[in-house]
């Protein structure tokens, strides 16, 4: 039997994006007479810049691995249990410049066929982590598919 994992965003990756965004929040105030688009910019980079934030404190985001499978946990939003035995091996997709994990999930495509077949599309599978918690996302594939394969065959007794 082994004891679960969770995983938490890198801290290192989203705290450079913070300041970025309340840099981009402050330009309005730094220009007299800023145009309208300047100030929508500005809300735009707010809204970003409290995302960050809120990824910044502690137990807002994770990723945790059981036996039984594997829960996300992203801005304060808990989706529910997704079993070893549901999903597809793990892999990585290139999405806008950006490298993600990816799998097919049965649950996901009965439960949002639209966004899955959106996904599908966008990436070639049904599903993504939304974060790879401060790994590579081939290290967080490759342990994904490990607690996978470790979990999804049926223990003896």
């Amino acid at each position: 039997m082994s004891s679960p994992l969770t995983l938490y965003p890198s801290k290192s990756n989203n705290i450079p994006l913070l300041l970025v965004s309340l840099l981009f929040t402050a330009i309005p105030w730094l220009i007299e007479d800023a145009p309208w688009y300047v100030w929508t910019g500005s809300a735009f980079f707010t809204l970003c810049a409290l995302v960050f934030l809120i990824t910044l404190i502690p137990g807002s985001s994770y990723l945790r691995l059981t036996e039984q499978g594997f829960v996300v946990r992203s801005l304060y939003r808990t989706w529910p249990l997704t079993t070893w035995h549901s999903v597809s091996e793990f892999s990585v997709a290139d999405v806008s410049r950006q490298r993600l994990v990816i799998y097919d999930s049965s649950v996901d495509s009965t439960q949002s066929p639209r966004l899955s077949g959106f996904n599908r599309w966008l990436t070639g599978s049904s599903s993504g982590l939304p974060d790879t918690y401060g790994l590579t996302p081939e290290a967080l594939a490759a342990l994904m598919n490990e607690w996978r394969q470790r979990h999804s065959v049926p223990q003896s007794s």
